[in-house]
């Protein structure tokens, strides 16, 4: 049963996977040019040496399109595998995933899995016209940053394929707590601002626990809003490239259940390993910067008045 729960996941990532990269517009393309050669080769109006120029260039545009329509086939299907493979690795499950995937059973179960998943996602695509937060942003954020084992396996999954990475200096870290209101983010700001500093920022939303693995896959789409008020009404004003208390996603993550209670938070002592998770993480975080200026981890996270023992142990 758990191979078929794992081929779901995938067949949740190849639904994003298609509408997140450029499919639609590129199949789009490839119509409209398709039908301009179909007029242009029945049009009487049109003499043959005009058509065989025209017909020239429209077919250039037609093997660009199917070229990079394959390309990007290809690296879904290639990016499928490795997240499949993954899974496989890390969850030994029963069916395995090459035998879901290869029989029958399994591929109508994914196919009925996309299906539904589709239908809720065109049928909720905006959950709020005015912010723009639709059905898939809501479950890849709920993946990313509510359910502990996948931020786990996430932090993992970043270290073993930067294992072999050069890894560079980090300088003593800072960390800035405090109570709310209290000026922390406009001191935090203050230091980002230098260029000396590497912080996580609102570009490595949701997957602020592989930093390294989401800056490069996002980097293609990266875009550039103007400044906007934060959503705490205070303002402040940010963008993609404005840091923020990302930092706690780590902590939830790993020790949630430590400080985290319904009606209170508690001060609480890290465990060693979790002490050492944090270190590696602060680690990848600065890999993940290519500016050799901004090679010194710089935190504001309130919360982390709950475990500062923790924090100058780590």
């Amino acid at each position: 049963m758990t191979g078929y729960l794992l081929a779901s996941l995938l067949a949740f990532f190849a639904v994003e996977c298609f509408f997140r990269l450029p499919f639609g517009k590129e199949s789009e393309s490839l119509l409209a040019v398709s039908k301009k050669s179909v007029r242009v080769l029945g049009s009487k109006r049109i003499s043959d040496h005009w058509k065989e120029r025209v017909l020239a260039r429209y077919a250039r545009e037609i093997l660009k399109s199917s070229f990079y329509l394959a390309l990007l086939f290809t690296g879904m299907l290639a990016c499928l595998g490795v997240s499949g493979f993954l899974l496989e690795m890390w969850f030994d499950p029963q069916p395995t995933m090459i035998e879901t995937l290869a029989s029958p059973i399994g591929w109508f179960w994914m196919t009925v899995v996309a299906s539904a998943y589709l239908y809720l996602r065109n049928r909720f695509t905006a959950v709020s016209k005015k912010s723009g937060y639709t059905l898939g942003d809501r479950v890849l954020h709920h993946l990313a940053l509510d359910v502990p084992w996948i931020g786990r396996i996430s932090l993992e999954i970043d270290q073993t394929l930067f294992r072999n990475k050069e890894v560079k200096q980090v300088q003593a870290p800072i960390f800035i707590s405090g109570l709310a209101r209290a000026g922390t983010t406009i001191l935090m700001r203050t230091f980002y601002e230098t260029g000396k500093f590497r912080s996580l920022i609102y570009r490595d939303m949701p997957w602020v626990l592989m930093p390294g693995i989401w800056k490069r896959l996002s980097q293609p789409f990266h875009q550039n809003k103007a400044n906007k008020e934060r959503a705490h009404r205070d303002g402040i004003e940010v963008n993609f490239d404005s840091p923020e208390a990302f930092e706690e996603v780590f902590w939830k993550t790993f020790s949630a259940n430590e400080y985290l209670f319904e009606d209170h938070l508690s001060p609480y002592s890290a465990s060693e390993e979790v002490i050492h998770r944090f270190r590696q993480f602060v680690g990848q975080v600065v890999s993940s910067e290519e500016q050799p200026s901004q090679q010194r981890y710089l935190s504001k996270n309130n919360n982390n008045i709950l475990r500062l023992g923790s924090i100058r142990q780590a």
